[in-house]
């Protein structure tokens, strides 16, 4: 309504990401069913947006959820989407903000340059990323109250329009018309440069809009001005420059966002053609791979990177912050004697898939654990397999942990434990030339983080899971 050069995805994703917030909270939802709910909401806007259900579900998949597939949460997704195509078929017919002419290819040679202009757009949509944070950094310095910068970047807008009118709004009618391939390739890179500088502007500035409708409108000016001088370049190989807008405008989307499926089945789906398929599929693949190359994060990801969030990293971390021991602990324990041989315990260890065991004395006392790997280490010494008991290969030390207790929390505990031996390694170099082997013996013992049975409290033997490290 304001003329910001934005799309309406974003205020869609925004409004239903406050209602599902709301909703959750209201029901008591965990935050991961809270996150479904607003992928569910944008899937929605982008299939009734379309008329494109498959691209919608991929659009939440891909970008909202950041490629984190689970069936319940697809399943959602499919539904919402699915839901809102129908509903948005009822009250405005099967039509779509975006109208693409019918596909045609001149000739299978023309895959060769499908694929120059997924470099070309790749390299293009990662220039954009640059060109967006610079311009939000420009607007973030300027020494001004945070209320007016969206009055100063709407003035700014206002002076482009002036110029290049095409900027304004999310501009899917003058994409429609670039699609017919009559426009001349000089005035789209006009176009392209303007609505990146504009876009940026508009959302530098603090006004609220989407990336996905600027997406499309750079990506067909781009390839429509692509398609201009591949026509003039082979004047008789009967080509269309609208055609190239079409697969420009899919392949800048699935570039900027790192998202090819969604671009892959919008084209699809707007045009109704299989004959897409391939330059597409080419297109939004190495438009995407260049993107990535020249700039690690999307669109979406990159200010969360700036922010000092690492997304790939976090998504383990983010799991683990989500169970607590309880949730991921075995309930069948095999504990054994302290003062079984080894014999005997090699014949136990046969008939039994653990590799754990807790050491019990008493009526159940735990005096320590043993590990399968503990007794590798002397199962050829057949002199000693009555000689010696488990006790003496036995961990004494262990860490115990409760059910509730968080199983991030204990692995940056057991993190801790495992830094601890390497600085006390550093100072046993530092102040002996030869270390004793008695000395180090103590933390070569030291394993990697497992699950296993150990008892909490009273060391009394429960059916409880803990993280342990071995000392």
């Amino acid at each position: 309504g304001a003329g910001g050069s934005a799309g309406q995805e974003g205020p869609i994703a925004v409004i239903g990401g406050t209602i599902g917030s709301q909703f959750g909270k209201l029901f008591k939802m965990s935050g991961m069913r809270i996150k479904v709910l607003v992928a569910c909401r944008a899937a929605a806007g982008v299939a009734a947006t379309f008329n494109a259900p498959l691209a919608g579900v991929f659009f939440a998949t891909e970008i909202v959820l950041l490629s984190s597939f689970e069936v319940a949460s697809f399943t959602s997704i499919v539904i919402a989407s699915g839901m809102a195509t129908v509903v948005s078929r009822a009250l405005l017919g099967n039509v779509s903000e975006v109208v693409a002419p019918p596909y045609t290819m001149g000739s299978l040679w023309e895959i060769g340059l499908y694929v120059v202009l997924g470099f070309v757009i790749g390299g293009l949509a990662a220039g954009f990323i640059h060109l967006h944070f610079k311009i939000k950094d420009l607007i973030d310095a300027i020494p001004v109250p945070r209320l007016a910068k969206p009055v100063l970047g709407g003035l700014a807008v206002g002076l482009i329009g002036l110029g290049v009118p095409q900027v304004f709004g999310n501009g899917y009618e003058f994409v429609n018309e670039m699609m017919s391939g009559h426009d001349i390739w000089y005035l789209l890179v006009l176009l392209v440069i303007a609505k990146m500088v504009a876009t940026s502007i508009t959302l530098g500035s603090g006004f609220p809009g989407g990336m996905f409708a600027p997406c499309l409108f750079l990506g067909a000016a781009a390839g429509g001005a692509y398609g201009q001088l591949v026509v003039a370049l082979f004047p008789t190989a009967h080509l269309s420059a609208g055609a190239y807008a079409l697969v420009g405008m899919g392949a800048f989307l699935a570039a900027a966002t790192h998202a090819p499926m969604t671009a892959i089945f919008l084209l699809f789906e707007i045009t109704d053609s299989y004959e897409v398929i391939i330059p597409i599929m080419l297109t939004c693949v190495i438009g995407t791979s260049i993107a990535r190359w020249a700039k690690k994060d999307s669109l979406e990801t990159a200010e969360l990177t700036r922010l000092g969030i690492d997304l790939e990293s976090g998504k383990e971390r983010n799991i683990m912050k989500a169970l607590s021991v309880g949730d991921v602990m075995s309930h069948r324990v095999e504990t054994v004697p302290e003062s079984m041989t080894l014999g005997h315990f090699s014949k136990f260890v046969e008939k039994t898939h653990h590799t754990y065991f807790p050491l019990i004395v008493g009526l159940g006392e735990l005096t320590g654990i043993i590990s399968v790997q503990d007794f590798m280490g002397v199962v050829f010494e057949k002199e000693l397999m009555d000689l010696v008991v488990i006790k003496e290969l036995a961990t004494e030390k262990v860490i115990a942990a409760p059910p509730e207790k968080i199983s991030a929390d204990m692995i940056v505990r057991a993190n801790m434990i495992f830094l601890n031996f390497i600085l006390n390694l550093f100072r046993m170099r530092r102040t002996s030339s030869e270390p004793s082997f008695t000395k180090l013996l103590p933390y070569f013992r030291i394993r990697t983080i497992s699950y296993f049975p150990l008892a909490v409290s009273g060391d009394r033997l429960r059916e409880h899971h803990c993280l342990k490290t071995i000392l």
